[in-house]
């Protein structure tokens, strides 16, 4: 285990570099606009992150995991006898055969101590474990540890699938999500696969005890609820636009939205001189029309046709700044036409 003091060392070193890189990578990714609604389709598969938690969370309780025995009927790992173990276990709830069969197994010392390691599952079930080779009995656990990992790998694959549906922000932390999917069962196999069942020998109490296999469980369970949380925490800023890490960066897409809004203008346009057509074709419509028009040429000439408006506006024409605020506007209207127009006629 590592100490406080070896924890408050690392923040000492590292923390004022970690506070730093994170806040820059705030401001860089801070949004320049509004948010905008979640996306339907992002919604509906956020929903898996969450269904993903939840199953998480529920499997750290004592119902979800196998039984321990000797929580169950406060009874100390080395030193309390088979039989009154198994007599307070009685009293709580009717015996099995599988208790039965467990009785027989935890007369043996080595046995508890792999019971306390690995559970239950192998002491029972595993026909060529061997005490002389406890690490047989981790071997045996494997496949049941691996499930909820696999469970988990495809609920995050449903989460940030962008394949067969418009879904750009959980496709971008597909990579991540599954690198994280697949860190947590090697965590978990180290973490089992190092520990040394005789260090509860000692042991006095039932809580002195490290239960290895049943910490693995709740452990798990947070840690996979936690990266469900912030996974899915993640897809919702950018999917809102209140995170911007430039997934809209891409210039083909920015160059089919563009066309798209343009499109639609045209069409308002399209409208506008459908409903001038139309106003200027009716006798009184079009008196209406021409009457506003002139109001406002009066009141344009009114505001902006004064001396001292005119005046005004010559000595602002005579200002080096202005003619170079119109260079200034001019090349960079050229900078930005340029790279559209010549990624355009590349896609013609």
């Amino acid at each position: 285990m590592v100490s406080w003091t070896a924890i408050q060392t690392l923040l000492l070193i590292f923390g004022p570099q970690v506070y730093t890189f994170i806040r820059n990578t705030y401001r860089s990714t801070k949004p320049t606009g509004p948010p905008r609604p979640l996306p339907r389709t992002t919604g509906y598969l956020l929903n898996f992150l969450f269904l993903s938690a939840i199953l998480a969370i529920i499997s750290t309780f004592t119902f979800a995991q196998p039984e321990n025995i000797f929580i169950k009927t406060s009874s100390r790992l080395m030193h309390t006898q088979t039989n009154v173990i198994f007599n307070r276990l009685a009293l709580k709830r009717p015996l099995t055969p599988t208790d039965d069969l467990l009785k027989l197994k935890l007369d043996s010392k080595d046995a508890r101590l792999l019971y306390a390691a690995f559970g239950p599952d192998p002491l029972l079930n595993c026909a060529w474990c061997s005490f002389d080779n406890p690490l047989s009995f981790f071997q045996y656990l494997l496949p049941t540890l691996a499930i909820p990992h696999l469970i988990h790998i495809f609920f995050l694959g449903l989460a940030t699938t962008s394949s067969f549906v418009e879904n750009p922000e959980g496709g971008y932390f597909r990579t991540y999500a599954t690198l994280g999917g697949l860190l947590l069962p090697l965590i978990e196999v180290y973490a089992l696969a190092t520990f040394q069942p005789f260090v509860n020998y000692k042991t006095q109490r039932v809580h002195d005890v490290t239960w290895m296999y049943w910490n693995v469980l709740f452990y798990r369970g947070i840690a996979i609820a936690a990266m469900d949380a912030v996974l899915g925490y993640a897809i919702w800023l950018t999917a809102t636009r209140r995170l911007d890490i430039g997934i809209d960066s891409d210039p083909v897409k920015q160059v089919q939205m563009t066309m798209g809004k343009l499109g639609e203008m045209t069409v308002k346009l399209r409208q506008a001189k459908e409903l001038r057509s139309t106003a200027m074709k009716d006798a009184e419509l079009r008196k209406v029309v021409e009457e506003f028009w002139e109001e406002q040429r009066v009141k344009v000439e009114a505001k902006y046709g004064s001396e001292e408006a005119l005046a005004l506006r010559a000595k602002l024409e005579e200002l080096p700044q202005i003619e170079e605020a119109r260079e200034r506007s001019r090349v960079f209207a050229g900078k930005t036409v340029e790279p559209l127009k010549s990624l355009f006629m590349q896609k013609v």
